[in-house]
């Protein structure tokens, strides 16, 4: 959660859909305090290389939840391309 975190994703086009949606959702609810991109994009790196179950609590519209539910899995292991 940051101050003008929302706002930080006003002129962004490279998000993935669910952290998109995420955001127009705390657009209309005038949620302006989303997690920013930067701290997304990590988010996004660290639920890549989760081996196992990823938690979050949320603080408000569900940015940073959807930037961990885009980046998990995407991490492929080497015997999965065996």
């Amino acid at each position: 959660m940051t101050e003008r975190g929302t706002n930080a994703y006003k002129q962004l086009t490279d998000v993935p859909p669910p952290v998109a949606r995420a955001v127009r959702a705390a657009r209309a609810a005038g949620f302006a305090f989303s997690c920013r991109p930067e701290q997304g994009r990590l988010l996004y790196a660290l639920a890549g290389g989760a081996t196992g179950a990823i938690g979050e609590t949320g603080t408000g519209c569900g940015v940073g939840l959807a930037w961990l539910a885009a980046g998990a899995g995407t991490r492929r292991h080497p015997a999965d391309t065996a």
